[in-house]
């Protein structure tokens, strides 16, 4: 007997049964129907989607072909229901997928967004979901006063100064600048926060260190391929982007600077009643609230506060914070931006929406003094509201998949639960199909604000458009700064169509980009702003 040849047919036919004939008609998942020939015996085809940012849309025509639960690999799978998909997923609070903690990162530590078990990621949420909170920001000292400052004093001087010297402008662009603002006064206080509104040249950098950053091959193969991201980078084929340590606006080092200063901003706060008082827009809100969460923390599990190791804390500190920022501004200017493109082509509902907000006892107007309407007025507005539902629907910042691993005991998905699926699968639903369900948004391609109101301009109590709205994610683990998004939306809406009107002057790449994020494939939408007379 030929030992070698015999052993080499047994491996041969090793092979053939651990990863062709199991994974195509003994597995569970064989059952499952297969969005690829290959999709049961091979990734690589949907790695390929991937690579070159195809996935969302190739995803989605395999759900209408194949139905609401498809396999996108051996073991990866997608949904695109309610019950038996989102529900058992995302609300049953399934661990992520290392697809987050292998780029969501800063400072080479793991925080909220990018933490993979469930339980440690609560923990971290507890401390700081108040300040996240819609009773808190709509009704936040400190909101209020920075609110002024950042819409009143800064976005709309900057717009004025556009409309009377007749510019052209970069909204999105613009955009950022503001939310960056937005998102760093509220975690670090007015005096620490940024002003990319006025300062441009800050805006720059921390889009050039951030774009750095996400660099995309970089980000494609260490969370889709990680072993062999590390492999080769032990030999220096790949390595990650090096963000340029001379950039003081990039985000690590402004992220350092600004904690430190919201640090020294507290004891300032704290220890000086007459000065809080005056200053209240100072305070640091989510620094303030993540600090205090971590020190009881330590007293609880080591009786010590401050912490015995400090450091560790401060650079925990920094992570989270430092992911916050993209966070947030990087998401709701995709919808900023969006709206207004959608309202150029429509000059009625643009008037439209003009008159329903000044229609407010006080309109958010650039001519009065700095003043900016109650938020529960300005959200009670149906038509504003609608709009922004629409646009979160139709032009989903981060439309692509979000991966979770099912528990070791398994679980059935389908809307019949039909399918049982095993410990340590990658399963996953995507917005981009979620909010594409014609069954439940008709003409679903089309931005249609209308369709989330009634005959009489109300909003419509939509139960199924309701279960199926899903910008935020769900769950436990669904977005924490979505109540400050659709705070700041409203609020910038408000500021621009209540004095100008808009119209996009050139619209190349607005077309929405592909991925997990999205946004214009040109990354730009300029504009004219022309003064509306009272």
């Amino acid at each position: 007997m030929d030992i070698p040849l015999l052993a080499g047919g047994l491996a041969v036919a090793f092979a053939l049964y651990h990863f062709v004939l199991s994974p195509m008609y003994l597995s569970p998942l064989a059952k499952i129907p297969s969005a690829h020939p290959l999709a049961s015996i091979s990734s690589l085809w949907i790695l390929w989607k991937r690579y070159h940012s195809q996935e969302n849309a190739t995803v989605h025509a395999a759900h209408e072909k194949y139905g609401p639960v498809v396999r996108l690999g051996p073991r990866d799978i997608s949904v695109n229901c309610i019950k038996g998909g989102i529900q058992t997923i995302y609300t049953g609070g399934f661990d992520k997928h290392d697809f987050y903690s292998t780029q969501f990162h800063v400072f080479g530590l793991q925080n909220m967004f990018s933490m993979e078990p469930s339980k440690p990621h609560a923990a971290r949420k507890r401390h700081i979901a108040s300040a996240y909170t819609k009773s808190h920001i709509t009704s936040s000292p400190t909101m209020s006063a920075n609110t002024k400052v950042l819409i009143h004093d800064r976005f709309l001087l900057r717009l004025s100064q556009i409309a009377t010297h007749k510019l052209t402008v970069d909204l999105y662009k613009l955009f950022k600048g503001l939310l960056v603002d937005f998102i760093t006064v509220h975690m670090f206080g007015l005096a620490r926060g940024s002003n990319m509104t006025i300062h441009e040249e800050h805006l720059d950098e921390l889009l050039t260190d951030f774009g750095e950053r996400q660099m995309y091959q970089w980000s494609f193969w260490n969370s889709e391929c990680h072993g062999l991201a590390n492999k080769l980078g032990r030999f220096g084929l790949m390595q990650p982007p090096k963000p340029a340590a001379e950039r003081p606006w990039g985000l690590e080092p402004m992220t350092i600077r600004m904690l430190d200063g919201a640090i020294e901003e507290l004891k300032i706060l704290e220890s000086d009643p007459e000065y809080k008082e005056t200053h209240i827009g100072n305070y640091p809100t989510v620094y303030a609230y993540l600090k205090k969460g971590l020190d009881a923390a330590a007293q609880k599990e080591f009786g010590t506060t401050p912490p015995a190791d400090e450091q560790a804390q401060y650079m925990t500190i920094a992570s989270e914070l430092g992911d916050q920022i993209p966070a947030g501004f990087d998401t709701s200017a995709v919808t900023l931006t969006y709206i207004v493109y959608e309202l150029s082509k429509r000059p009625d509902l643009q008037a439209a929406l003009r008159s329903e907000l000044r229609s407010l006892t006080a309109p958010l107007s650039y001519a009065s003094a700095p003043h900016i309407p109650p938020f529960k007025d300005l959200d009670a507005l149906p038509l504003l509201q609608a709009i922004t539902q629409e646009t979160l629907r139709r032009y989903p910042a981060l439309p692509g998949s979000e991966p979770r691993v099912t528990p070791s005991r398994g679980c059935t998905l389908g809307p019949n639960d039909e399918y049982q699926v095993p410990g340590n699968v990658r399963v996953s639903a995507q917005v981009y199909s979620v909010h594409r369900n014609a069954e439940v948004f008709p003409e679903p391609e089309s931005w249609r604000p209308e369709r989330w109101l009634d005959g009489d301009g109300m909003l419509v109590k939509d139960a199924e458009m309701t279960r199926w709205f899903w910008a935020f994610s769900s769950g436990q683990r669904m977005c924490i700064g979505h109540n400050l998004a659709v705070y700041e939306i409203k609020n910038i809406i408000a500021a621009i169509y209540t004095n100008f009107s808009v119209a996009v002057v050139d619209e190349t790449g607005i077309e929405p980009s592909d991925g997990y994020a999205s946004g214009p494939r040109g990354r730009k939408l300029m504009v004219k702003l022309m003064p509306v007379d009272w």
